[in-house]
């Protein structure tokens, strides 16, 4: 079983730092073509004051939907980070969480097909990094 534990370590480290070596793309340029379309895992995270902090990690089966259409342009039913900007009073109403997607945020995707695969890397990513917004490993899996 230690055998299988260092594997998955191994396996998810090298996924995570992946997902962290990608060149965050600035939600003010986001486009829906500029996202693949497929699954993976996703990170957003803020620079203020040029201080960089993570702010939300997930997964979808289409990253371009989720980020895009979801949590930049979508409403906060569909945009948890809205929502949770918005209940933290980070934002003062859902088209100021827009505004500050859209001026402050970035974007990193690692591409992960795998459901179950793609679950257990937010879940370890959340782990690792402990974003502003985390969601509880029991919505993950």
């Amino acid at each position: 079983m230690r055998e299988r534990i260092a594997e998955q370590r191994l396996l998810l480290d090298g996924q995570m730092e992946a997902l962290l070596a990608f060149e965050p793309v600035a939600f003010a340029t986001l486009t829906p073509t500029r996202v693949p379309s497929g699954g993976g895992v996703y990170l957003i995270s803020a620079t203020i004051n040029g201080v960089e902090t993570a702010y939300y990690v997930g997964q979808s089966s289409n990253l371009s939907e989720r980020l895009y259409r979801n949590h930049l342009m979508g409403p906060t039913s569909n945009a948890r980070l809205k929502r949770y900007l918005c209940a933290s009073q980070e934002c003062a109403d859902e088209e100021s969480a827009k505004r500050f997607i859209a001026t402050a945020c970035a974007a990193r995707w690692i591409r992960l097909d795998g459901r179950r695969q793609r679950g257990i890397l937010e879940a370890y990513v959340t782990a690792m990094l402990a974003p502003k917004y985390a969601i509880s490993v029991m919505e993950v899996l």
